[in-house]
């Protein structure tokens, strides 16, 4: 089961603070059988991930493939 969330309003709505708010309630949740992390924040550009610190939609579906 995944939850998949998109997060888009206007500038100064609370976007990160939702999004830093969220990330705490699940940072502690890991995968029962291998403990990886299971919380990834991503965005479009590589500019957008480095501002909510994230990765890229490229980077997180790259790595997936790889796994």
């Amino acid at each position: 089961m995944s939850l998949r969330m998109f997060i888009r309003a206007v500038g100064g709505t609370g976007k990160s603070f939702l999004r830093e708010a969220i990330k705490c309630l699940v940072d502690d949740i890991r995968h029962p059988k291998s403990g990886e992390i299971i919380c990834a924040i991503v965005a479009p550009t590589g500019i957008a991930a480095f501002n909510v610190g994230g990765l890229t939609i490229h980077t997180i579906i790259s790595a997936a493939n790889r796994a």
